[in-house]
């Protein structure tokens, strides 16, 4: 367990939504600020309910988004429902909290919603916060004690916690509303919900009521929570409950925690001084008044004569006087505090009129909802707040007043940013101190406005019918959508008389009729809870007209009523549903649904027809054990378990069971069951069984699928690295050894033949494989041309050189492809475990090092992993980091290998060519360090160094009077598939000011066998440019004969491999001659590579062949050294 404990602070929403004065905005913003320095990492804002419950919290947008959010801390806001949400979303929250509680008495007097109602209001949120990316907490209250029906039953503080986070809350925090909890009862509690959720998402949150807060927070961190809800300064209370304290403060959590030797991060002086600013009353409220004057000059004489002297009779009668005058004094103080405390208490904007409408005094909630300091309200005339009314607005008010009436207006005031809002003004008149003033109290209209717009939108939207009655069962509305359904025309009248029970005939979905007292709307009225999808038919006897109705319908409860006072009716019209019954029920055969019902009471199990059918069982099958005879055993035993826990909970469950037949043939079925609705003893289980078979059958050849190579049916790579991920974790099954099988030649194959020639040779080789290898063996198919062996060795510790062995002797014979024989051979390499890897990766890696030894040796063999190949590739791995840096150190340069005229010996161009000289390493072969460029992707980098380095050499050359020199440029494969190359060359062409035609990019074939969908276009763009395209090392591969043609390249670099045996060598002469009629053919240019000797020089002139490079004519230059060799032929010239 974690040493680490994270504190969420709850005072800003906490704390602060139970204060009995409003707080102004800003010192909320302060205090959460001041809280974010302290080093807290979760600090819960504010809360978005609606002002008319929390008016304390009114400015929770204001709030938001006025504090400094820091990076690392979370700041989560209470949403009751989807308008909270949608008004936190709107200022940009990214974490909310939903709160609930364990006690359905808790939940019916404050919510007016039961537990399972409570829960279902917060799905929506859940779903759209899950979409939306927003985290989500969940607090469930009263876990140990409720004010309203003493201790909760742990079972259902399991359930609602398990709940909330089955809906998706990551975490669920357990609260002591009233503070009544002990550390024993906590244990309990704690270790209930912990059976079902992981410790790591739980979190506690104590009230300190009894003084248990710390000792309880103690034993719950004994149990392994790491995540603890505090208040600074244990603000906040609980209105619930009589006598109830606040939170436990942070400051005394941040100490136990240190005291304990476990890390929260939080600095405790800064947090104990943060507590101190908020104790000491950081909200700045204006003075309450002083006692008068005259009382405070009493006061003073009768000390003057107290000092003077008296005699004692004197003294005494002075001192009862000033005593006397001393309590008045202080009953004055006393009054004046007390009206500034109700002043300010109330949460509606409060402010207090002359007679001329001079505003004389206004409360904390106007200083907030005006958004003005107080000093630029008062003494202000009342138009600065309401700039819209007469210049007559008073003498309505006065005369109301005069009548001993109040004066209600409903009009727009003004906040101090000029927005404006809708406010309803109740007015009322007194005296003080003989002067005639006004006292006005605004209700803030905006969110009652916004409600009735969206409520009236949403009615008239909808096309489900809704109606709403009173308890009389009167309508008192319907939406358009009702009167269409029920063809009227009029209004609530017309529904009324609709509803007489002289017109209508109403009867269930099976025809019978209903009393009054059994409609719907009746029995949610009685039950006072939501009555779902119940099947009416409406038989209109004037009309004729029959219709069928699904209705839902919804209580709503009146503030702290037990009792619904209103009911939405909402129904759609199902009419052409119940006439093409039949046609359902037909469709649900087809489906291969069936219905069951199983009586517990007498032990009946009913099932339909369709149902029987798919379980293949005769009608004497009559109780649910006969049917749990039909499924395997485990399946039988996970029905009993779902079968209990539905009649202990009254829930639902849905299965899918597999089973046999009478017949003998295996079912698979989903299987839905729940309490029928209404039955209170859960004697009655109801449900579906659909037949799954077919579904599950493919479900198996896919998984199946999933596991085989499509091309030559053997395991796949990700079985394969399951299996043998499985093998290895197992400690029966870790001596495995694996052979990496690389099919030598076969690109060979593939780009002469094709594909098809390829897919022919794949699976003729995988036939010889398994044919070796036996039951000795797992064969996969790796990718490509590679292939996988998996042997155990524990029984034959050379299992694996054995096959290897049985494997290359099959490869000795040619695969016919059609009318042709191709040599392919297999070279093979080895890894044990644990030996040579212990994770199948790893080994895998292993054993593909040892086959490129292999194929880098020999080909046509096998090669045992070893340390020396593991220290090679320890020495690769030094040559890339060191290759990586190269370019960065500065560590390359190039050299110019001049291209001459092989008649007259003239420099015509020249190739640029790549060397690297590392401290630690020295000069490096430049075959060596290209390929591994390549292998990492450096060689990007490196290439476009190198095309810029010869342009910048080339502008200088031309700017020191040589003219334009076109220099050859080599250009890797990884260019063409990983950069915009033409933009590149693009770029660097126009940096130097220099044409196209300058520069001669050479790629080698492996350009053409990875034909990126680019690459035509991309040479297609640098031939625009002027530039000439070159094929590097031409006739060393075979894929180029398939793209020649349609290349728009300028020429072929016979590679020197083949000039190196000319002309002794007859093969290589043939090689050449064909290279250069194939050139000819196609009008492309010939240059020569590695021309050494005068006889290769006039080789070469006679096929044709008339610019070359080598050392017959010069290595590689300097740049100094070529310009050198460039001015001395000018002046020999």
């Amino acid at each position: 367990m974690s040493d680490f404990v994270r504190i969420v602070e709850v005072g800003p929403r906490d704390g602060l939504q139970n204060e009995k004065q409003a707080v102004a905005t800003a010192d909320k913003i302060a205090l959460i600020d001041r809280l974010s320095a302290t080093g807290l990492r979760t600090i819960e804002a504010t809360s978005f309910v609606s002002p008319r419950w929390v008016p304390q919290l009114a400015d929770a947008a204001e709030v938001y988004a006025g504090i400094q959010r820091r990076p690392g801390i979370a700041y989560p806001v209470l949403v009751p429902n989807e308008q909270g949400y949608d008004r936190a979303r709107a200022v940009g929250v990214q974490e909310i909290a939903v709160f609930t509680a364990a006690s359905e008495a808790f939940n019916r007097t404050n919510t007016n919603a039961g537990i399972d109602e409570s829960l279902a209001r917060f799905e929506p949120i859940l779903r759209r916060a899950a979409a939306d990316g927003v985290r989500v907490r969940g607090y469930v209250s009263t876990v140990l004690g409720c004010p309203y029906q003493g201790e909760v039953p742990l079972a259902d503080v399991v359930r609602v916690a398990r709940a909330l986070h089955q809906m998706g809350c990551y975490e669920i925090s357990l609260g002591d509303t009233i503070g009544v909890g002990t550390p024993r009862k906590a244990r309990a509690m704690l270790q209930s919900v912990a059976a079902e959720i992981p410790m790591s998402a739980l979190a506690v949150h104590f009230h300190d009521t009894y003084g248990q807060a710390i000792a309880n927070i103690a034993a719950c961190l004994e149990e392994g929570v790491r995540v603890v809800d505090s208040a600074v300064s244990g603000a906040g209370g609980c209105p619930y409950a009589k006598g109830a304290s606040g939170n436990v403060a942070s400051e005394d959590v941040v100490y136990l925690l240190q005291g304990l030797g476990l890390e929260c991060g939080v600095d405790l002086p800064s947090l104990a001084e943060t507590g101190r600013w908020l104790a000491g009353g950081p909200r700045d409220r204006p003075a309450t008044g002083d006692a008068s004057a005259a009382t405070d000059d009493a006061l003073a004489a009768l000390d003057a004569a107290l000092a003077a002297s008296p005699s004692p009779a004197q003294a005494k009668l002075l001192r009862q006087a000033r005593q006397a005058l001393a309590d008045t004094r202080q009953r004055e103080l006393d009054t004046q505090a007390r009206y500034a405390a109700l002043f300010d208490a109330v949460p509606d904007p409060v402010s207090i009129l002359s007679a001329e409408g001079v505003v004389l005094d206004v409360n904390r909630a106007g200083i907030v909802a005006y958004d003005r300091p107080r000093g630029d309200i008062v003494g202000q005339p009342i138009e600065l707040l309401n700039p819209d009314l007469p210049s007559d607005h008073l003498q309505p008010v006065w005369e109301a007043l005069n009548r001993g009436d109040t004066y209600v207006i409903e009009v727009t005031n003004m906040r101090g940013d000029g927005s404006r809002f809708p406010v309803e003004v109740h007015s009322a008149g007194f005296q003080d101190r003989g002067q005639p003033c006004i006292v006005a109290v605004a209700r803030d209209l905006s969110g009652r406005w916004r409600a009735e717009s969206r409520y009236r939108l949403l009615m008239e939207s909808i096309d489900k019918g809704v109606i709403l009655f009173d308890r009389d069962l009167r309508v008192l509305s319907a939406n358009p959508a009702a009167h269409r359904i029920l063809g009227l025309t009029g209004g609530g009248v017309g529904l009324n008389s609709m509803l007489d029970p002289e017109a209508w005939i109403i009867v269930d979905e099976h025809g019978h009729p209903l009393t009054q007292s059994q409609w719907p709307t009746s029995r949610c009225f009685q039950a006072g809870r939501m009555i779902r999808s119940t099947i009416i038919g409406l038989y209109h006897r004037p009309r004729g007209r029959m219709l069928w109705l699904a209705a839902t319908n919804v209580p709503v409860f009146g503030n702290g009523c037990d009792q619904a006072d209103h009911v939405y009716a909402m129904f759609s019209d199902i009419t052409e549903l119940k006439r093409n019954n039949t046609l359902f029920a037909r469709a649900q055969s087809l489906a291969h649904i069936g219905g069951w019902e199983w009586d517990r009471g007498l032990q009946r199990l009913y099932l339909t027809d369709e149902a029987r059918r798919i379980v293949g069982q005769p009608a004497d099958l009559e109780d649910m054990p006969d049917l749990l005879d039909c499924l395997r055993s485990d399946d039988r035993a996970a029905l009993q378990q779902a079968l209990a826990d539905t009649i202990e909970h009254r829930s639902s469950f849905g299965l899918e069971l597999q089973g046999q037949r009478r017949d003998g043939h295996s079912f698979w079925i989903r299987m839905i069951g729940e309490v029928s609705a209404g039955d209170v003893d859960a004697a009655r289980i109801t449900g579906t069984v659909q037949d799954i078979t077919e579904r599950k059958q493919a479900e198996e050849t896919l998984r199946v699928q999933a596991r085989t190579d499509p091309l030559t049916g053997i395991m796949n790579r990700d079985a394969v690295l399951s299996d043998l991920g499985v093998r290895m974790d197992s400690p029966s099954h870790d001596r495995v050894a694996v052979l990496y099988i690389d099919l030598d030649r076969f690109k060979v194959v593939n780009d002469l033949l094709g594909h098809n020639a390829g897919d022919e040779l794949l699976i003729e080789a995988t036939r010889r494989i398994a044919t070796a290898i036996g039951t000795e063996g797992l064969l996969a198919r790796f990718g490509g041309d590679e292939f996988l062996v998996i042997c155990d060795l524990r029984d034959q510790p050379d299992q694996a050189e054995q096959l290897a062995e049985r494997i290359t002797a099959v490869f000795s014979a040619p695969f016919q492809l059609g009318s042709d024989e191709f040599p392919v051979t297999a070279s093979i390499g080895i890894a044990r475990a644990p030996r040579d890897g212990n994770r199948p990766q790893q080994l895998i890696q292993n054993a593909d090092t040892a086959m490129y030894e292999c194929k880098r040796r020999t080909r046509n063999g096998w090669q045992v992993f070893s340390p020396e190949l593991a220290q090679r590739q320890h020495d690769r791995l030094q040559i890339e980091s060191r290759l990586h840096k190269a370019l960065d150190g500065d560590e390359f340069h190039l050299v110019y290998q001049p291209q001459v005229n092989l008649r007259s010996g003239a420099t015509i161009a020249c190739e640029a060519l790549m060397r690297w000289h590392n401290i630690q390493l020295g000069p490096m072969r430049p075959d060596l360090f290209i390929r591994h460029a390549e292998h990492t992707g450096d060689i990007v980098r490196i290439g476009q160094w190198a095309l810029r380095e010869a342009c910048r050499q080339v502008r200088q050359w031309q700017d020191d009077g040589l003219g334009l020199v076109r220099v050859a440029v080599n250009v890797s494969w990884r260019q063409f598939v990983g950069e915009d190359l033409a933009r590149w060359v693009r770029q660097v062409l126009d940096e130097f000011g220099l044409p196209g035609s300058v520069l001669e990019l050479e790629f080698t074939e492996r350009v053409l066998i990875e034909d990126a969908p680019d690459t035509l276009r991309t040479f297609a763009r640098l031939r625009e440019m002027g530039v000439m395209l070159t094929i590097d090392d031409f006739g060393e591969g075979y894929s180029a004969l398939n793209y020649l043609r349609r290349l728009p390249i300028h020429g072929l670099k016979l590679s020197q491999l083949f000039v190196e045996g000319i002309p002794r060598n007859r093969s290589d002469v043939a090689v050449c001659e064909a290279v250069c009629a194939i050139a000819r053919s196609l009008g492309l240019g010939v240059v020569a590579e590695g021309v050494e000797t005068e006889a290769q020089r006039q080789c070469l002139l006679d096929l044709g062949v008339t610019v070359g490079q080598g050392f017959l004519f010069a290595h590689g230059l300097p740049a100094a050294d070529f310009e050198r060799r460039l001015r001395r032929a000018r002046e020999l010239g």
